[in-house]
């Protein structure tokens, strides 16, 4: 939780609140909305869209901030199943 807190290690906990740890992204990489796959846990980086995202989470924080609210992280993430594990023999073949 250290290496999180710090910025070193990116931290997720999923719906059974089983917590995973990964290297942290660096720069603009780690502001990137990103898709994870519930099968396998690979992450895959979502660029296209990626402006619009960060426009409207711009919105969301001064929103709270103007309720007096105080942000401390924010992590956007998409589940679901990459084609390799949803499609395994046509992910195979890619």
């Amino acid at each position: 939780d250290r290496f999180a807190a710090a910025g070193l290690l990116h931290k997720q906990v999923d719906a059974v609140r089983v917590t995973r740890y990964a290297r942290a992204p660096q720069g603009e990489e780690g502001t990137a909305p990103r898709f994870e796959c519930d099968d396998c846990h690979r992450q895959f980086r979502l660029s296209q869209g990626s402006a619009k995202v960060q426009n409207a989470l711009k919105q969301v924080l001064q929103a709270l901030a103007t309720a007096g609210h105080e942000s401390l992280a924010v992590d956007i993430a998409v589940h679901g199943r990459c084609v390799e594990c949803a499609h395994p023999a046509e992910g195979a073949a890619a």
